[in-house]
């Protein structure tokens, strides 16, 4: 009986974790460049693309993996124990591995203040001066 009591208390209490890395998609986040190079030419919207499917991919495969390790228990409650936590460590190691692949391709997931901050728009340049014609007297 206390066994199953302390599965559902453990099962309650896990159900709000999330990881940083949704946290922040939660809080607008989003994949943007280090390099601070536009985002919306046909270029760098392919090499987004591209990056995001790869990225994903590994995340999902090395969080397949990791959860395949988690161990299964005895038992109905070990059973419920272990599906949580398996699918804990899918999301964290999937998170982890994503964040790390598209470091590796040059973004970063950020809030649209942390990237202005880091990528601080230049100022428009200011119309220059025309030199005045010397007056011929």
């Amino acid at each position: 009986m206390w066994r199953c009591l302390v599965v559902v208390v453990a099962a309650v209490g896990l159900v709000g974790c999330a990881t940083a890395a949704r946290k922040k998609m939660d809080e607008g986040a989003m994949w943007r460049r280090v390099d601070c190079r536009e985002e919306g030419t046909a270029e760098t919207s392919q090499e987004s693309n591209l990056a995001l499917t790869i990225c994903k991919t590994r995340a999902e495969a090395a969080g397949e993996a990791a959860a395949a390790s988690v161990p299964s228990g005895r038992g109905t409650a070990d059973a419920i124990a272990a599906g949580i936590q398996m699918g804990q460590t899918r999301v964290k190691v999937g998170d982890n591995i994503m964040i790390s692949c598209m470091a590796e391709r040059g973004y970063l997931l950020r809030t649209n203040a942390e990237h202005e901050a880091a990528c601080p728009t230049p100022p428009p340049p200011t119309p220059s001066a025309k030199p005045k014609r010397a007056s011929a007297q």
